[in-house]
């Protein structure tokens, strides 16, 4: 069986362990992220800048013929300037939507335009968040991308149930993991950001969640939950 999972985001964190998970799992792992950690003879590296909206439109995905199965998952992600509207600069709205929500909302396309009509298995995944659905003080930015996020996967599914083309379509958010958008998190002041405590207790009582856990509960939520109709999915 012939399985291709193309992981946008993987120089570090979640995406990377993603595509390590997936290679022992013999898949064929196109990485798409700016920046290459991984040697593997099954892991194919495209360099891209995703906050560069001409070469994410410019952007193919490789013809995968003999597929089995074919997945993409969103993992690429910016925190964004944690700060006030008010005090936020027009570069770091517009880079963060670019990253978050735009530039995801393109590769989708493509990859469905790409894809859509092949008798493979089809998945497609979007990495989310509980500040999708909360509002976070000094978080406008992560919120709003992310929301809109969520409600493209949602769009998508609703899609498939009328286009028929046999897509699995969900929206993963993994709890607070151990990257370092958590670093940053913990980085700023509370005038910023006013529930900076409860971050950095969570980071000294050691409760995040490690990326060598989350990677294959996304997996196997995927694969179990496949035909379901159940776009939304929180790891506990």
């Amino acid at each position: 069986m012939k399985k291709y999972w193309f992981i946008i985001g993987t120089g570090s964190g979640i995406g990377k362990a993603l595509a390590e998970y997936l290679l022992q799992d013999a898949c064929v792992v196109h990485g798409i992220s700016r920046h290459n950690t991984i040697e593997h003879p099954d892991f194919h590296f495209h360099a891209l800048d995703l906050s560069d909206a001409q070469a994410v439109a410019a952007f193919t995905f490789p013809d995968c013929s003999d597929a089995d199965e074919l997945a993409i998952i969103y993992n690429a992600g910016t925190l964004g300037a944690i700060e006030y509207v008010g005090a936020q600069t027009a570069e770091h709205i517009q880079s963060a939507y670019q990253i978050n929500c735009v530039s995801a909302h393109i590769l989708f396309n493509t990859w469905i335009n790409t894809f859509g009509d092949r008798s493979a298995i089809k998945m497609m995944a979007a990495i989310s968040t509980g500040a999708a659905t909360y509002p976070y003080d000094g978080w406008s930015i992560y919120s709003s991308t992310k929301a809109a996020l969520l409600m493209l996967c949602q769009a998508i599914a609703k899609e498939q149930e009328i286009d028929q083309r046999d897509i699995s379509v969900y929206s993963i958010a993994p709890g607070v993991v151990d990257t370092d958008m958590q670093k940053s998190i913990r980085s700023v002041s509370e005038s910023q950001f006013s529930k900076k405590d409860k971050f950095v207790e969570l980071y000294e009582k050691q409760a995040l969640r490690k990326v060598l856990d989350v990677a294959p509960a996304i997996v196997d939520i995927m694969r179990t939950k496949r035909g379901s109709g159940e776009v939304i999915h929180r790891i506990t």
